[in-house]
């Protein structure tokens, strides 16, 4: 294995980056980060299709691709969200205003925000602070950074690994918010992957397109899309030992990366779900479709009847059989099996033997249960439900978690 998981987490070379406190929220928790590269880099990015995109959405799907990326700016506390025309104006002003204070094109900057949706952000505020923003760049402030962007999120999240590619060694390095508002039509939160490898701006926007839409697509928390939803990719090749881009057999390793940190980040999200105690994996096989496959698995993910089961360790299957039917309208009870599992940690390894379920439900009748299988299944903090729909031979693996009442206490108060 050319690819490793460093446990201290560090920013590839050719990258700076920066974490403050700018007034942005009440609680005085750090809300402004910035992230600058010490030369030009690439910038591969997916977006939100939710028609009620925010303004740093806009802006950045309006220069990326134009140009290299220099630096991008982030803030928690405010989404800068339906905010009309004004809202647009906001970010352009605050990336001005950085861009001139870096002394690089206006157009290599971005931004990322997050928060509440409605407000006008409070440019003054934040312009005021980015003097201090930009002084405290360092390659040893990558928890500062990570931490400016949270919001409703307990723990922050960041995932470090080392590739080895023809005896040259790159660092990937990746951060993440997100624990509500989470159901993708593209990336569920703020993500911002950075690399000293050096990359073609093209390979990096499919090789980026893909990894999502086998990580970050396949989670949701409560079936809510959000607005600011993004995954950026920088790339500066600092690291390289020549000015040659990786190509071909080179980018496989890039790609085992990629996926592997993109599925670890999209199950640090799931298991900080607003008031989650239990991870859950939904496996639907048996489908006749794609579509069907995948449309099965998020509505069982995000029933809260089959969520709320799952929290209290109850296997009522009986929910999962009423979903089915409701989704299916034409299934056949007689094909359908249903059973639960110990589902597996992400892991380096990209091919995983599949746990074996215990059958609850067997072709349309009641299946063998053991208590004590079962119970330790429940009890467990990963619980893995299975729905064969014994129609064809799709599948499709959604993650998600339980629903409780630590989840709407705090979605009352936001």
């Amino acid at each position: 294995m050319n690819i490793t998981e460093l446990k201290k987490h560090i920013v590839p070379k050719g990258f700076l980056v920066s974490g403050i406190s700018a007034g942005l929220k009440k609680s005085g928790r750090k809300d402004l980060g910035l992230i600058v590269s010490e030369v030009p880099a690439l910038c591969a990015g997916v977006f939100t299709r939710n028609a009620m995109r925010a303004a740093p959405v806009v802006l950045n799907q309006q220069r990326i691709g134009k140009g290299p990326v220099r630096a991008l700016v982030i803030n928690s506390g405010n989404a800068n969200c339906a905010t009309g025309a004004s809202g647009l104006k906001d970010a352009r002003t605050v990336t001005m205003r950085l861009a001139r204070a870096l002394r690089i094109p206006e157009q290599s900057v971005l931004m990322g925000s997050t928060g509440k949706i409605g407000v006008r952000l409070p440019v003054s505020t934040i312009t005021a602070a980015l003097g201090t923003l930009i002084e405290g760049l360092s390659r040893e402030e990558l928890y500062a950074c990570a931490d400016a962007i949270l919001t409703t999120d307990t723990v922050r999240k960041v995932v470090t690994l080392r590739c080895t590619i023809d005896g040259a060694v790159y660092t990937i390095t990746a951060f993440a918010k997100g624990a509500g508002m989470i159901q993708p039509d593209m990336a569920t939160m703020l993500c911002f992957i950075l690399t000293d490898a050096p990359l073609a701006r093209r390979d990096a926007q499919k090789l980026l397109k893909e990894v999502v839409e086998t990580s970050f697509n396949r989670i949701t928390i409560d079936g809510q899309m959000s607005t600011n939803d993004m995954v950026l990719l920088l790339a500066n090749g600092k690291a390289a030992r020549n000015s040659e881009m990786l190509k071909g057999s080179q980018l496989g390793p890039v790609r085992e990366a990629l996926g592997y940190l993109t599925r670890k980040m999209a199950a640090l999200i799931v298991e900080d779900g607003e008031g989650a105690s239990r991870f859950i994996e939904v496996t639907v096989t048996g489908a006749g479709t794609t579509g069907q496959a995948d449309k099965t698995a998020r509505e069982l993910a995000n029933s809260p009847l089959i969520k709320t089961a799952c929290g209290a360790g109850n296997p009522n299957w009986g929910r999962i059989a009423q979903a089915i039917g409701a989704i299916n309208r034409t299934v056949d009870p007689r094909c359908v099996s249903i059973g639960f599992y110990t589902p597996a940690s992400v892991s380096l390894r990209t091919q995983q033997p599949r746990p074996v379920p215990l059958i609850v439900f067997d072709k349309g009748r009641p299946g063998w249960i053991s208590g004590e299988k079962l119970e330790r299944i429940m009890k467990g903090y990963r619980i893995g439900i299975m729905a064969d729909l014994g129609k064809g031979r799709y599948t499709r693996t959604i993650w998600t978690c339980d629903l409780s009442e630590g989840y709407i206490a705090i979605n009352k108060k936001y």
